[in-house]
């Protein structure tokens, strides 16, 4: 097949092969959208579509969007939500002549997916998704290291801007066996602590109440903000690198939210 004769629904079915959209949970709109026929010139990577995606994806010649999570869900755009739906944004995808694949929980529940990468990157051992949440997968340290130590890791791999985890323990230093579940990971933490002796579990997203409870059930855990997925940009950069044989046509956005820490 000629780069020139490339379709959109060529490049899903490719991604599809590692990231089956079956693994995807019934809630979660994952899979391509507006226009599967569509030849494609370039292509824009990110984690969120957001504004300045779109915005990159024009300058870029991009007609197709990969992104992480959906610009929206399974319920019908008329319904009444609780949530906002950027209707602005889909117009303008749509007067653009853009079309969009989203990888979602598909590419969360792979064994090749978020945790795994995760995992990975963090230079773990005997990495294992579990059998039983495809969401979470286990590894080894070599040598144990402090929650520090990994913590600062963490920030600098993930691009994460800011890492937290409960202070109960930060002298701890030979902290071993890990548990990683990208997201927002936390309601799994009681059933990967009990069936895996984790020394630690790396999600995000806790809320004051989940601080609360892993502190009352002595639970190690590190929030490492959601923003840590961005790693989703470069893995599906480097399989369509493959795909097309060099990364001519990829282009990458990383939209970060203006929040100031203070």
């Amino acid at each position: 097949m000629k780069k020139t004769d490339i379709k959109a629904q060529d490049i899903l079915d490719f991604l599809t092969k590692k990231y089956d959209l079956s693994r995807a949970e019934s809630w979660d709109r994952n899979g391509l959208f507006f226009d599967e026929q569509q030849i494609i010139n370039n292509i824009q990577i990110a984690l969120d579509i957001t504004d300045d995606v779109v915005n990159d994806a024009i300058l870029n010649n991009a007609n197709l969007i990969i992104s992480h999570h959906p610009l929206f869900t399974n319920q019908d755009l008329n319904d009444e939500l609780d949530y906002f739906v950027n209707n602005d944004l889909i117009e303008k995808i749509k007067k653009n002549k853009i079309s969009v694949i989203h990888l979602h929980t598909a590419f969360d529940a792979s064994p090749y997916g978020m945790s795994m990468q995760m995992a990975k990157r963090l230079g773990l051992l005997n990495i294992k998704q579990d059998d039983q949440n495809p969401y979470l997968v286990v590894g080894e340290l070599k040598l144990g290291v402090s929650v520090d130590y990994i913590s600062r890791i963490i920030k600098q791999k993930f691009l994460s801007p800011i890492v937290k985890y409960n202070n109960i323990f930060r002298l701890e230093t030979n902290l071993k066996k890990i548990g990683i579940i990208g997201g927002s990971g936390y309601k799994f933490a009681d059933d990967a602590f009990v069936r895996h002796e984790l020394d630690m579990l790396i999600t995000s997203d806790l809320k004051y109440h989940n601080w609360l409870d892993a502190q009352a059930k002595n639970q190690n855990i590190i929030d490492m903000n959601h923003l840590s997925e961005s790693i989703f940009i470069d893995v599906i950069y480097d399989e369509l690198t493959k795909f097309y044989g060099n990364d001519e046509n990829l282009n990458k956005s990383l939209s970060i939210i203006k929040i100031n820490y203070i």
